[in-house]
């Protein structure tokens, strides 16, 4: 799916090879599959939308944020895309609300069912990116992992930034970014 969207959007489809040899793709296979779920649910969805099918696509992110929180911020940017871009008001609310009311019913239902929300459990917090910076306590550790994290993000958000002012347009990748 990288790879039919690099190639959708003017790329060459070899440059979604490049997700694959990620070493963050390989953590996330060895530790967390539920993160690599919810990319992939969320790199259906964002194929559905590219091909203006919005029932889907709400569908995919809504098993996507069920997957991982993380794609409630992927709806975010789809939203975004659809009402900013596209001037859809009707998809842009239920590609941003459907994940999130589902979302919200989820939590509801284990606040019903334990007697308490589940966020007092480490598996079940909401994580905040790049928390885990803070828990880093040797300062060279903690310069090396933040190059190796901040750099990139650094890297993208200033590219992203720099074609959303060049072409006065956000693209689907800019929203999700």
């Amino acid at each position: 799916l990288t790879a039919y969207l690099i190639g959708r959007w003017g790329g060459h489809p070899a440059w979604g090879l490049l997700y694959i040899a990620w070493v963050g793709t390989w953590f996330v296979i060895r530790l967390d599959l539920s993160e690599l779920l919810c990319f992939a649910l969320t790199l259906g969805a964002v194929t559905a939308y590219d091909r203006r099918r919005i029932w889907p696509t709400a569908a995919l992110l809504v098993l996507a944020t069920l997957a991982k929180e993380l794609g409630l911020v992927f709806a975010a940017g789809l939203a975004l895309h659809a009402l900013v871009t596209e001037r859809r008001r009707r998809d842009a609310l239920l590609i941003g609300l459907a994940p999130l009311l589902t979302f919200a019913g989820w939590l509801l239902i284990l606040r019903a069912w334990l007697g308490r929300f589940p966020f007092g459990y480490p598996a079940t917090r909401l994580h905040l990116p790049f928390v885990g910076l803070l828990t880093v306590e040797d300062p060279a550790a903690r310069l090396l992992v933040g190059l190796w994290l901040g750099l990139p993000t650094a890297l993208l958000a200033g590219l992203t930034l720099w074609q959303i002012a060049r072409t006065r347009r956000l693209s689907p990748s800019a929203a999700l970014l």
